[in-house]
């Protein structure tokens, strides 16, 4: 027969193994929510306010930034580069409305209160 000793420390290193891997699996959980938060609070902003927010002055009649944020004139190259990354914004800001009905306010709320869910047991 084993002694009870020895079968209770077992037992607690067991429950120990299994609060650590439940731990390690919810910061997991944590981290994928707050990056898909992040993921979504950058695309609910609309593509006609997307380089205001990056403070962005000087604009031309398109909606694109003339200036950088110290005031000197952007070149061919700067420009071409938003031109890309607001092609881009404009998809994930499109996806995100389809994705949610609409209702972008309402599905950043629920992923707020996900990742404050995740982050109290931890």
């Amino acid at each position: 027969m084993s002694d009870p000793e020895v079968l209770r420390k077992e037992i607690a290193d067991r429950k120990k193994k299994q609060d650590e891997a439940a731990k390690k699996k919810a910061k997991n959980q944590l981290a994928t929510k707050q990056k898909a938060l992040e993921k979504a609070e950058i695309a609910a902003t609309p593509p006609d306010d997307f380089f205001k927010k990056q403070g962005y002055t000087k604009f031309d009649d398109k909606g694109m930034p003339t200036h950088d944020l110290k005031g000197e004139e952007l070149g061919k190259g700067p420009l071409k580069k938003m031109v890309k990354t607001l092609g881009a914004h404009k998809k994930a800001h499109e996806k995100l409305k389809t994705d949610t009905g609409g209702d972008i306010d309402a599905y950043l709320s629920k992923l707020k209160a996900e990742v404050d869910a995740i982050a109290a047991t931890l």
